[in-house]
């Protein structure tokens, strides 16, 4: 069973001065402090969350995605802060545990480190127009817009050198973000032909011009399209080598009225032109779905999912599965079947941060490769947890009065940066 709740969850900064209220000269009478009042539906407008933690691959600092409401345009607004990671003061986080604003926004999010930790890679929108990517140099200037795709670019992943950036994104020939939102205005009505349609916080979904993966030179430069097709492709990873990038996809004809399926591909980093074909390499495919996933050191893949039943069950829950052997990956391990909880799982609530654009639960591997860690959603808590890549013993690391909202961690997985949330 998956855990859920109705958790009211909201974080915010305030100051050791603003904790430790007025002070009153002796022998003065303190001045009665007001009266409490019952709560507004406009507080909800005063909401503010953090979202999306990243912590830079040092581990000195923390970028993340802030949200707050627009009650003018009625929307969202996120930027991009940054904060030390130890509350003290550390290289270009500013004073002390105070953040500060690395991009004013409107629509930015998605921040992440490049390996040497000297740039950010972020996605940045604007009004009517789908998310492009930038690049924000952390010793100062302005961001470099890297994309100008008309269907847009999300989840940024740099490769291993620094020199190149992985995103999924997708073209609309002859038809570009003006021109739909024209279009938009003018549609009398709108034909439905596939019973997976339209998502919450995305609109109407294009499915003649699905996601696919690309690649950019993180200096600039035309981006390389490197799969085609009419199916959609997850947010990408490179390989520890560099020489492929890793993704999930569903490429089933008619997947919505049967068992979910998805499998684990790799492409070429390097190809000129893009590829369906015989350079598309099938790393995982088991009978059931699998989410996130994370490459040890010796070549080992963890990742999460479930294997089907025929008939299906409702109440499956996802496992942490270990890959071992060459593509297409054979012996599969399932270290949790035992582990009565969902791995890689939250809480439902609807105050988690919205638009924070979080890419997916945690999945990581310990320096050593003799763990993973991951977060598990247990009795209507989250926390974040190490399981034992031999016996699958699982050890949970935060304490069940919070929840995981999100998180990341180093390269050697031995320092993170949460989200938490509580009551």
């Amino acid at each position: 069973m998956r855990a859920s709740g109705g958790r009211a969850l909201a974080l915010a900064f305030v100051t050791a001065a603003a904790l430790a209220g007025p002070r009153t000269a002796p022998g003065a009478r303190a001045a009665a402090a007001p009266a409490p009042r019952a709560v507004r539906e406009d507080d909800l407008l005063r909401f503010e969350w953090v979202a999306d933690p990243r912590i830079s691959p040092d581990g000195s600092r923390i970028a993340f995605t802030r949200v707050s409401v627009d009650t003018v345009t009625d929307n969202y607004r996120t930027s991009l802060w940054i904060i030390a990671a130890d509350g003290g003061e550390a290289a270009g986080a500013g004073e002390g545990a105070v953040p500060r604003a690395l991009t004013g926004g409107p629509r930015d999010a998605q921040p992440r480190w490049s390996p040497d930790g000297r740039s950010i890679a972020f996605v940045r929108g604007a009004e009517g127009k789908p998310g492009q990517l930038y690049v924000l140099s952390m010793e100062g200037g302005e961001a470099v817009q890297l994309t100008h795709l008309a269907g847009g670019a999300a989840a940024p992943a740099w490769s291993p050198d620094g020199g190149s950036i992985a995103f999924t994104g997708s073209i609309r020939p002859g038809l570009d973000a003006d021109t739909m939102k024209a279009k938009s205005k003018r549609e009398p009505g709108r034909v439905v032909t596939r019973p997976v349609f339209r998502f919450n916080g995305q609109g109407f979904l294009d499915p003649e011009h699905p996601d696919h993966v690309w690649v950019v030179a993180a200096a600039g430069g035309a981006p390389r399209q490197l799969t085609t097709g009419r199916f959609e492709d997850g947010a990408p990873r490179w390989s520890r080598d560099g020489k492929w990038i890793l993704f999930v996809a569903d490429r089933r004809d008619r997947p919505w009225f049967g068992p979910e399926d998805a499998n684990l591909y790799a492409v070429p980093s390097d190809l000129a032109k893009p590829t369906d074909g015989g350079a598309l390499k099938t790393v995982l495919d088991i009978d059931g779905p699998i989410g996130p996933f994370a490459e040890a050191a010796d070549g080992r893949i963890a990742t999460v999912g479930h294997f089907a039943t025929d008939p299906p069950r409702s109440y499956d829950q996802d496992d942490l599965l270990v890959c071992e052997g060459a593509w297409p990956r054979r012996k599969v391990r399932d270290l949790t079947a035992t582990y009565d909880f969902d791995l890689a799982e939250g809480i439902s609530s609807d105050q988690h941060p919205p638009r924070g654009g979080g890419g997916g639960a945690p999945l990581a591997w310990s320096d050593d490769g003799r763990a993973i860690l991951t977060t598990v959603g247990r009795h209507g808590a989250a926390m974040l947890a190490r399981v034992d890549a031999a016996s699958g013993e699982v050890s949970e690391l935060t304490d069940a009065r919070h929840e995981v909202i999100g998180a990341s961690a180093t390269p050697d997985a031995k320092r993170w940066a949460l989200t938490l949330g509580d009551p």
